[in-house]
């Protein structure tokens, strides 16, 4: 999403690029605190509990993202941004302490993360150039519905 936020916000809520800035940042500082406290709960409670509260909370997140409204698209980009932080390092903890993966198999996946985000921002900067605004909005849903299905997934393999 990275790069795209400035922009997106910048035209959506018509703001300007310093405000943009401040609400990029504070909600950066923001999802800093909200991820420890995910952790935190991660360690009393439990990873999985951990997960679904990341999960839902980015689900909510995008969805408020999508609403053009400035209060409610930063409580949006707060819990995008929460649940992004936190679902990396809990899901990381629980793929090593329960699912018993190794060292290897975390550096493939933080490889294909990182691919990822640098080719999606490129990929998604072109289409942004073709398509305008209106390509931003749609991925806003998609977005809200990764982290349902890890919410519903986490449902169904906790279950067995």
């Amino acid at each position: 999403m990275g790069d795209l936020i400035y922009i997106y916000l910048s035209e959506s809520l018509n703001l300007s690029k310093s405000h943009v800035a401040e609400v990029v940042g504070i909600t950066s500082l923001g999802s800093l605190i909200g991820a420890y406290l995910i952790s935190w709960v991660s360690d009393r409670y439990g990873n999985v509990l951990a997960l679904r509260t990341s999960s839902l909370l980015g689900t909510l997140g995008a969805f408020l993202l999508g609403v053009r409204s400035g209060g409610v698209a930063v409580i949006g980009l707060l819990l995008f941004y929460v649940a992004s932080s936190s679902v990396i390092s809990v899901s990381r903890r629980a793929a090593i302490t329960e699912f018993k993966l190794g060292g290897l198999i975390l550096g493939i996946v933080n490889a294909v993360g990182n691919l990822g985000s640098v080719a999606g921002s490129a990929i998604a900067g072109y289409l942004y150039d073709l398509l305008g605004i209106s390509f931003i909005e749609s991925p806003l849903h998609i977005m809200a519905a990764l982290p349902l299905m890890a919410f519903i997934a986490s449902l169904i393999l906790r279950g067995k």
